[in-house]
């Protein structure tokens, strides 16, 4: 029912103040289809829609509503409201959020659209080890200084009994402020822009409600595009978890006490050598691990895979891409599929 208002919301105000003016929209989305050994066989879609209203030059309503196929309970279909913040500009260099927003850890929580990433999903290390697609209700301040940015928040806590062993700490995500909940905090600071050279790190640290721990994760990261048609990605992460035993209590399960990972994704521009515009057809390697101090399952943490495809830029909001992909631990898959931006 929330999100139905929300919608509309945004609906009316686009018709009754016009678009041009007060709102905007902007969004992404993606459908892949992979396909397995033994017959096995998957179709994923995803669809962002993100209005935003315009309240005057300096402060807006910043909305994220997010469509997904399967649902991540196994369900046919869900949809939920990822972002709702309030963000201002105090000036040029400064801006403030506040409300429920992507947490600034990683790359992919920050710059998700297809069109920044070669390979068809991130790698898991932005997925098991960082959580993707990570949203907390959060107060974050973002200051700029020529080409370096730094942005420090405090954010709500995660829920120490929603932690699986399979998964680490990522489905405590999105537990929201509760009576006697505490709060985390979270740093990060970049150097450069994601369609050039991006170099940067950040650290979260947040208390597991319902126990007597806390998580904290380190991660580095890396973006370059260089002008000889070379480009690629990099990230590393470790997180480890304070009283381990308090944790395991509280989940049920046995979690790791210690997780780390890293991933590498290499393009190269091959369309230059066909006299086809630059950034048209890129070929690209992948390599990545994700795993636990300790295998607590026969499938642990991610394990290790790689993987080779091409990415076709139709134009530089739309690509069509696919992907052989070799997991230890999810075996072979060949995945194709197309994203696109708006």
């Amino acid at each position: 029912m929330n999100l139905r208002i929300l919608v509309m919301l945004q609906m009316v105000s686009a018709f009754v103040f016009g678009s041009d003016s007060l709102v905007s929209v902007e969004g992404y989305g993606e459908s892949f289809f992979f396909s397995q050994p033994h017959n096995k066989s998957e179709g994923v879609g995803d669809l962002s829609f993100e209005p935003a209203l315009h309240i005057s030059d300096t402060l807006t309503l910043h909305t994220v509503i997010g469509f997904q196929h399967p649902a991540e309970d196994g369900g046919l279909f869900e949809a939920e409201l990822e972002v709702l913040s309030l963000d201002a500009a105090i000036n040029k260099e400064t801006d403030l959020s506040f409300g429920k927003v992507h947490m600034p850890v990683g790359l992919y929580n920050l710059y998700h659209e297809p069109i920044y990433f070669l390979t068809i999903e991130p790698s898991r290390v932005e997925h098991l080890i960082i959580p993707a697609e990570w949203h907390e209700t959060a107060a974050l301040v973002t200051q700029r200084f020529d080409d370096y940015s730094l942005t420090l928040g405090v954010m709500s806590g995660m829920d120490a009994t929603k932690l699986q062993s399979k998964s680490w700490i990522r489905e405590g995500k999105e537990s929201y402020l509760t009576g006697g909940g505490k709060l985390g905090w979270v740093a990060r600071m970049d150097y450069g822009a994601i369609e050039k050279v991006l170099l940067g790190g950040s650290i979260v640290s947040t208390p597991l409600n319902g126990s007597n721990a806390s998580a904290t994760l380190i991660e580095a990261h890396a973006a370059v595009r260089l002008d000889n048609g070379w480009e690629g990605t990099a990230i590393a992460s470790k997180g480890w978890i304070s009283d381990i035993d308090s944790v395991r209590i509280a989940s049920r399960s046995l979690i790791a006490k210690n997780a780390q990972g890293a991933s590498m994704t290499v393009g190269y521009d091959v369309g230059r050598h066909f006299a086809l515009s630059a950034r048209n057809v890129i070929v690209f390697g992948h390599t990545e691990y994700a795993q636990p101090s300790q295998t607590t399952e026969p499938a642990g943490l991610g394990g290790m895979a790689w993987a080779g495809g091409l990415n076709w830029y139709l134009s530089p909001h739309v690509v069509a891409k696919a992907e052989y992909r070799d997991s230890n631990q999810e075996g072979q898959r060949l995945g194709i599929g197309i994203g696109f931006v708006y």
